[in-house]
């Protein structure tokens, strides 16, 4: 643990340019808040704290986010006003902050371990200024420097056309001695283009050093939904390089979307327009889409999933899906299993080697090894109150167009013949048939063309008539 480091994070934005109901800090960047990535980040510093300064418009951030302390900033006044409210919560022996905003996701770990090395070891100075050189410094503070120290930080919209001119900008992130900081901080007035306490006006005071990022994206804001767009671009293409370095292929990595808490294992390959959400793990040797979704799913190896979507289900190994099936919550199937086109398969148990080829339901079921279910068949698992369950045992042939009235067994290596609706358990070996008896009437079909051919007739003769008169 680093001796007497906080962390102070600023959450207490209006988020106006979001334009949402809800904090912009929980909209999700693959799959996790932009406030998570930012405590993900600071988290490798091992702060002795970490406080979150929160507005009274947002605390749905305060609902979902544990482990840290909270402050509340009562009025967003600016940044200077926002570590006001902060220093109160610090506890005893913090002797330095760093301090970043909540919106600033991109940060990643390894930076904020090599700035607080270098702001450790200087020396004659009480600020560390993380910045950064960007081609389009528009809306950014400005850096004026003499050597390696700040002289002074001027927001975009205070800047004369001079300091416009300037390419590096600063990121809002601090490593700031505690020592008489509250003072300075009172001392801030707010006579500036946006009537805000700017905690820019501190750093100048405060023999700040400058500590440059290598990446520009690093310090990216989050104010719109823009730059929200652009973060994920950025994030995504770190999650797929890395894959790639562990062995995963990506064709066009561009095209799919991983979120950060998925797992894929070396010789996969990942498909364009496939989706890898929550905490999905897939093993090795996989086939994964196009345009798939795997969602908090757990896939074994050698598994081929192709056009379907899965969700909150456990896979096998070996285990072909698709095209086109829907996999439903609590599904667990074993290895060797196939399902076909237009499968949907909902809360059930398919075992070693079954197979479910095309255009089927299956729901709150158990189906036994070897199974095969033929084409159309549904199991009719709710009345309209309840759901009810079908056990399908090991060997079961199950015809073509088959429907199974839930609740229902059918027993080991029993047949359904065709076009069955059954709606009594089977017992083992038996051959089931549900349907009606066929009965040929020899000729009729030749009586019911000539009655339609004489009618089409009468039809067409009455038209005419009536065009005539």
């Amino acid at each position: 643990m680093v001796e007497g480091l906080a962390v102070v994070i600023l959450a207490g934005g209006l988020s106006t340019r979001f334009k949402s109901k809800r904090s912009k800090l929980m909209h999700q960047l693959a799959g996790r808040p932009i406030l998570g990535w930012v405590l993900e980040a600071v988290a490798a510093l091992e702060p002795e704290q970490t406080i979150v300064v929160h507005g009274k418009h947002n605390t749905d951030i305060v609902e979902h986010f544990q482990g840290v302390d909270w402050a509340l900033q009562p009025e967003p006044l600016g940044t200077a006003d926002a570590l006001l409210c902060g220093i109160p919560a610090l506890g005893e022996g913090i002797d330095s902050i760093f301090l970043i905003s909540g919106d600033s996701p991109l940060i990643s770990s390894d930076t904020l371990g090599q700035a607080w090395l270098v702001a450790k070891a200087a020396t004659g100075t009480t600020a560390l200024v993380l910045t950064a050189d960007t081609s389009d410094p528009a809306g950014y503070g400005r850096v004026i420097k003499n050597g390696y120290f700040v002289e002074k930080i001027v927001e975009h919209k205070d800047c004369t056309s001079r300091e416009l001119e300037i390419t590096e900008v600063n990121s809002g992130m601090y490593f700031l001695k505690l020592e008489d900081l509250e003072n300075d901080l009172r001392a801030v007035g707010s006579h500036n283009a946006s009537g805000e306490m700017y905690l820019t006006d501190v750093i100048g005071k405060r023999s700040g050093m400058i500590y440059k990022l290598n990446d520009f994206d690093e310090m990216l804001g989050i104010n719109t939904r823009c730059d929200l767009a652009q973060a994920e671009a950025i994030i995504q293409k770190r999650i797929t390089t890395q894959m790639m370095m562990d062995g995963v292929s990506f064709i066009r990595p561009e095209a799919s979307y991983i979120e950060i808490g998925a797992s894929v294992a070396p010789d996969t390959i990942i498909y364009p327009g496939s989706y890898v959400l929550g905490h999905s793990t897939i093993g090795e040797g996989c086939k994964i889409g196009p345009n798939t979704v795997v969602d908090d799913c757990v896939a074994g190896d050698d598994c081929t999933i192709i056009f379907s979507q899965l969700h909150r289900a456990k896979i096998g190994n070996r285990v072909k899906i698709g095209p086109y099936c829907n996999v439903r919550p609590d599904t667990v199937i074993e290895d060797d299993v196939k399902l076909g086109d237009f499968v949907e398969i909902k809360k059930t148990l398919v075992r070693k080697g079954a197979k479910i080829p095309h255009l089927s339901y299956v729901g709150d079921s158990e189906i036994g090894e070897k199974v095969n279910i033929g084409a159309g068949t549904i199991t009719c698992n709710y009345d309209g109150f309840m759901k009810h369950p079908t056990i399908i045992e090991d060997g079961v042939f199950v015809g073509s167009n088959s429907t199974i009235i839930a609740p229902c067994r059918i027993g080991s290596g029993a047949y359904v013949a065709a076009g069955s609706v059954i709606t009594q358990d089977v017992p083992d070996d038996d051959l089931a048939v549900g349907r009606g008896r066929q009965v040929n009437k020899k000729g009729y079909a030749k009586r019911i063309r000539k009655n339609l051919e004489r009618r089409s007739a009468d039809e067409k003769s009455g038209r005419e008539m009536e065009g005539g008169s």
